[in-house]
C-alpha cells in the first residue's frame, strides 16, 4: 500500500487498485508487463509516492513496484510507473545525492524528498548516519543520529524535512526538527510502521505482543493515544497522505487481509478470478499448486499461470486422443495443436530441515494436446467447457510459448 494526497494504491499480487476519494479504479493496462509469477506465492511491495496521479484513475508517476518469489521463479522484479506504463529503467535520482560522501560497502539507505524541497538521507551501515539538505541547499549537513536503534523496517515520514520522523520497526522512533534528532517515548508499545497526516499528527501501528493483536496509535501535543479499531482487528501497517489514513491488517481468524480508512469508499473492490482464485497459501491461478513450479506444461520451460496480462496463452488439454476431445466438445471451433510439453516435477523435503520443501523438476517431455487462444476470456471459456464435457483432460489456461509438434 502506498498513499498519496487524496487516495492510495493497493497491491496484492496482480490486484492493483487506485483509490481516489471514495472511488476505486482497476485497469487491465496497469497489469501489462508484470511477470506472470506475480500471481503465485509472490510478495509484492510498493514504494512511497510524493504526488498524486497525473490523471484520474491512473497510477502515480514514479511509483515503484517490486516483487519477490523466493528461488523458484527466477530473479526478482522491479519497475517504475512512468507515462502510462511500467518501466524497468530506474528513474533519475536527485542530483544532490552525488554530493554525499561515499558509503561503506553493503550500506542500505532510506531517503525522502519533501514538498518543501528538503531532502533527508538515512544510511544504515556500521552505524546509523543521516544527512539533511535544506530546500535550497546543494550541500548536505551530516547529523548524528543516536536517538534510535536500527530496526527491521524504516519509515521516514513527515510533512516537511524540519518536522520529520524516523520509525524503526521493532526499535523506536526519532524526531528531526531540522537541526537534531530526538528520541520519542514509545514505552507503551513497540512501533511497527508510521505515517503522518497533513495536520502533523503521527500515526503508528504497534508490534504484536504474544497473542495480543497490534494496535493503532495517534500522537498529538498530548502524547500518544490509542485509536479504536474494529474488535479483534490486528493492524499491521499504516499509511497516510493529506488527511486520509489507511490501515492494513486482518480480523481475528481471518485468512485474508483487510483495508481500513478513516473515510468511506463507496465503490466496490472487484477481485477478478485470475487475480485471487483461492487461498493465498495454497493455490495459484487456474488451480496450479504454488509449491510445484514444474507443472504440466505445453513447452520446455515451466508454464506460468494464464492471466489477462499474458502475451502468449495456451490451454493445456491433457494427453488423451484428439478424437476423444473433439467428440466430447462437439462442433466447438478449436485451434488444436500437438505439443511437446513437460511432465510435472516433485516436491521434496530439504534433508535435515524439518518442513522446508524444494522442487525437483522432471526435465522430461510429455506429448499432449493444446489449444491456442486469442484472449484470456476465450481461454477461460474453453477451460470451463472442457471441464464440464471431459473433466479427465484436466484443462488449464497457461502462460507459455507452446512447443508445437504438429
Amino acid at each position: 500500500m502506498s498513499a498519496f494526497d487524496g487516495g492510495a494504491v493497493v497491491a496484492a499480487r496482480s490486484l492493483l487498485l487506485v483509490i481516489e476519494g471514495d472511488t476505486v479504479r482497476q485497469e487491465a493496462r496497469h497489469l501489462q508487463a508484470l511477470p506472470e509469477w506475480i500471481n503465485w506465492d509472490a510478495s509484492v511491495y510498493l514504494g512511497p509516492v510524493f504526488r498524486g496521479p497525473a490523471r484520474r484513475g491512473d497510477l502515480p508517476d514514479g511509483l515503484e513496484l517490486s516483487a519477490h518469489a523466493g528461488n523458484r521463479h527466477g530473479p526478482d522484479f522491479e519497475a517504475w510507473w512512468a507515462k502510462g506504463g511500467w518501466s524497468t529503467l530506474r528513474p533519475r535520482s536527485d542530483p544532490r545525492l552525488s554530493s554525499l560522501p561515499r558509503a561503506q560497502p553493503y550500506t542500505d539507505a532510506t531517503l525522502r524528498v519533501f514538498a518543501s524541497g528538503e531532502l533527508i538521507v538515512v544510511r544504515y551501515g556500521h552505524e546509523l548516519e543521516s544527512f539533511y539538505f535544506a530546500s535550497r541547499s546543494a550541500r548536505p549537513v551530516r547529523v548524528t543520529n543516536d536517538a534510535v536503534a536500527v530496526g527491521t523496517r524504516h519509515d521516514l515520514v513527515g510533512t516537511k524535512g524540519s518536522d520529520a520522523f524516523l520509525c524503526e520497526s521493532g526499535a523506536g522512533i526519532a524526531h528531526f526538527d531540522g537541526r537534531a534528532w530526538e528520541a520519542i517515548d514509545t514505552t507503551a508499545f513497540v512501533p511497527a510502521s508510521c505515517a503522518v497526516t497533513s495536520d502533523g499528527a503521527l500515526w503508528v501501528t504497534s508490534e504484536r505482543r504474544g497473542t495480543e493483536p497490534s494496535h493503532l496509535w495517534r500522537r498529538n501535543e498530548k502524547g500518544f493515544q490509542e485509536v479504536g479499531l474494529p474488535p479483534g482487528f490486528d493492524a499491521s501497517r499504516v499509511a497516510a497522505a493529506g488527511d486520509r489514513v489507511w490501515v492494513v491488517g486482518r480480523h481475528a481468524n481471518a485468512q485474508r487481509s483487510s483495508l481500513l480508512s478513516n473515510r468511506g469508499v463507496v465503490a466496490p473492490i472487484r477481485v477478478e478470478e485470475h487475480q485471487l482464485p483461492g487461498p493465498l497459501w495454497v493455490s495459484g491461478i487456474t488451480g496450479l499448486d504454488v509449491t510445484s513450479v514444474d507443472v504440466a506444461s505445453v513447452s520446455a520451460a515451466p508454464a506460468g499461470p494464464g492471466t489477462a496480462a499474458c502475451g502468449s496463452l495456451a490451454v493445456w488439454l491433457g494427453t488423451g486422443s484428439r478424437d476423444t476431445l473433439l467428440a466430447a466438445l462437439g462442433d466447438a471451433p478449436l485451434r488444436l495443436v500437438q505439443v511437446d510439453g513437460t511432465k510435472p516435477g516433485q516436491v521434496a523435503l530439504v534433508p535435515g530441515s524439518g518442513a522446508q520443501m524444494f522442487v525437483v523438476p522432471s526435465r522430461q517431455k510429455r506429448r499432449a494436446l493444446a489449444a491456442l487462444v486469442e484472449s484470456y476470456d476465450a481461454g477461460k471459456a474453453l477451460v470451463d467447457r472442457v471441464e464440464k464435457a471431459l473433466p479427465s483432460a484436466g484443462a488449464r489456461l497457461l502462460c507459455a510459448e507452446p512447443r508445437v509438434v504438429r
